[in-house]
């Protein structure tokens, strides 16, 4: 068992220096925008890091099974720390949260309200639209409270993420769409780039005000109590509150 005061977590962008007597928990985990910087695999990071310190790394998303895959990580990272009986309450209190929004979503009448979440960049000098489709955490999250995944283009087998342009979202042709989007980074351009676009102000859902920017602190690729906060504003979002 790993010793869970010794722990200390790093971000790890190139090659680093890791002194001895860390511990370190090692997990997989992509920014929501584009990558900037070189990505290492586990396969072959871990053997670096348990050099100096006893590693572990998570799967980190896997869009055949994501919420399983949430359960599995969370369990394995209990299990090194020695705190099994927590992790199985937290799991047990994300189960209640789920159920609950279920059911809170389905006395207003919103059950089967299609959902899309995504992050817009630039890319060659127009947006590039990041789409959540089938198999990604937040829309496992999504359809497990009563919700249905918007999005049906091709999406990627890890994180169960597209991509697409303004163009491409014509396809979503269901006013009552909730279209989230983030924008932590402190670049919106769906207010800014986008505002102006006469494809975008003309989608079905825009023109019906069905659009939204998540909470800068919803971490759409955490852990069981981030799967918490992200169904509390999809909630707070389908019932008014």
């Amino acid at each position: 068992m790993i010793d869970v005061a010794a722990i200390r977590f790093r971000r790890l962008d190139g090659a680093a220096y890791l002194p001895d007597g860390d511990a370190v928990t090692a997990v997989a985990a992509r920014r929501h925008a584009a990558p900037r910087v070189q990505r290492f695999t586990a396969e072959s990071l871990l053997p670096q890091l348990e050099k100096y310190v006893p590693a572990i790394v998570t799967t980190g998303s896997d869009a055949t099974r994501n919420m399983a895959r949430l359960r599995d990580d969370f369990a394995m990272i209990a299990t090194a720390t020695g705190t099994t009986a927590r992790a199985t309450a937290a799991l047990a209190e994300m189960d209640k949260t789920i159920a609950d929004a279920k059911a809170a979503i389905a006395a207003k009448g919103k059950a089967g309200t299609p959902l899309v979440v995504t992050f817009a960049y630039e890319q060659g000098g127009a947006p590039a639209i990041r789409v959540s489709g089938k198999g990604s955490l937040v829309q496992d999250l999504g359809e497990g409270i009563g919700l249905t995944t918007a999005w049906t283009g091709e999406v990627d087998k890890g994180w169960g993420l597209g991509v697409t342009d303004v163009e491409g979202l014509k396809v979503l042709t269901d006013p009552s769409t909730q279209f989230l989007y983030f924008a932590s980074d402190g670049t919106d351009l769906f207010t800014s780039t986008l505002a102006g676009n006469p494809i975008w102000t003309q989608l079905p859902f825009v023109k019906a005000g069905n659009v939204a920017k998540l909470p800068d602190a919803v971490w759409a690729y955490g852990g069981p109590a981030s799967a918490e906060q992200f169904v509390g504003v999809l909630v707070d979002r389908m019932t008014g509150a």
